[in-house]
């Protein structure tokens, strides 16, 4: 079966072969795509890459697709290049009341080549083809796939608790099959107003979730149901300054973007911080968002500062030999 590149579910580990995508290893910045002019008027230029948000491969297209919420708009690029091929449209039997989406955020390429695309007040889900097949109205954030195809994603429950929502696939559509309330965020002070989960990532019966408002990585068991928390406020090693994506290797370290600190984190598949990705002193991208896997590569989506700025993707390469930086104060682990 082909391999979904949008986030991958690992089996057990076994003794061979040794995995080459491991986030131990050092990511080497092999490219960078940054922010193109696609068009001109008397009013001015016309870029791409506006304080992007999220990415998705679609390899059946050999297409990325990348959302840029305060522009109301989702781009398509070719997969070698990124050059801009266009705007993705929108679904036209929502036409009569919409004609553009409203602050798209995540989306996900599913590995039965269906796709599922946030907005504001939708969840959209769309055949091989593009077509809009169906969608689900209400506020989400977040999307990941699990093993066995289903849908994860945040939103609040009946009486406006955080929850994880699970859709699964039937013969002909996708359908809400439970959720699991988000009890951890709510043993903060104010969580109401501070808790801002925004993104999440499958591996193992395990779930993985930032929270930008209160700067923690979250880890929900769902064989056990339980709920661990990791990180503090800062800027050391362990700590958070609004989190945002995530991705998981093949032996279940977790990659995070730390969007204040304009880095990447590694933390285990329990929550332990591992280290900081390494970066050049010339470093000008900021904001780290979404990630997406290519094969034996990441790319990361930076946002850059302010909703007008110019983002741009950037490309990983997994390699070499391991070299963990070594973990300062300031990492928690366990609620």
């Amino acid at each position: 079966p082909r391999e979904d590149f949008n986030q991958t579910i690992w089996e057990n580990e076994s003794s061979s072969p040794v995995s080459k995508f491991d986030f131990r290893e050092p990511l080497e910045v092999v490219d960078v795509y940054e922010s193109q002019q696609i068009g001109s008027s008397r009013r001015g230029s016309t870029f791409c890459l506006i304080s992007p948000h999220s990415i998705a491969l679609v390899p059946q297209r050999n297409l990325f697709l990348v959302s840029e919420p305060h522009q109301d708009r989702v781009g398509v690029y070719h997969a070698e290049t990124f050059k801009f091929h266009t705007w993705m449209d929108y679904p036209r039997h929502f036409s009569k009341t919409r004609q553009n989406y409203k602050y798209p955020t995540s989306i996900l390429a599913l590995s039965n080549e269906f796709l599922a695309l946030i907005e504001k007040d939708r969840l959209h889900i769309f055949d091989s083809y593009g077509q809009s097949v169906q969608s689900f109205g209400g506020e989400f954030n977040g999307l990941s796939e699990g093993s066995n195809g289903e849908i994860f994603t945040l939103s609040k429950n009946n009486v406006g608790q955080p929850s994880i929502k699970k859709l699964v696939k039937t013969a002909t559509n996708y359908k809400s099959a439970g959720q699991v309330v988000l009890s951890a965020i709510q043993e903060f002070d104010n969580w109401e107003v501070l808790s801002k989960a925004r993104f999440l990532v499958y591996s193992k019966e395990k779930i993985y979730i930032t929270d930008e408002g209160l700067h923690k990585l979250f880890i929900v068991d769902l064989v056990t149901g339980e709920q661990m928390v990791s990180g503090y406020l800062g800027s050391k090693s362990g700590q958070f300054k609004q989190p945002t994506g995530l991705m998981v290797d093949d032996l279940g370290n977790v990659l995070v973007g730390d969007s204040d600190n304009n880095r990447l984190l590694v933390y285990s598949s329990e929550g332990k911080f591992m280290k900081i990705v390494a970066q050049r002193e010339d470093w000008r991208y900021s904001s780290p968002h979404d990630l997406v896997r290519q094969g034996n590569y990441v790319l990361a989506v930076f946002r850059g500062e302010g909703m007008w700025d110019k983002g741009a993707i950037v490309k990983y390469k997994v390699s070499g030999d391991s070299g963990l930086n070594t973990p300062e104060s300031g990492s928690e682990t366990g609620m």
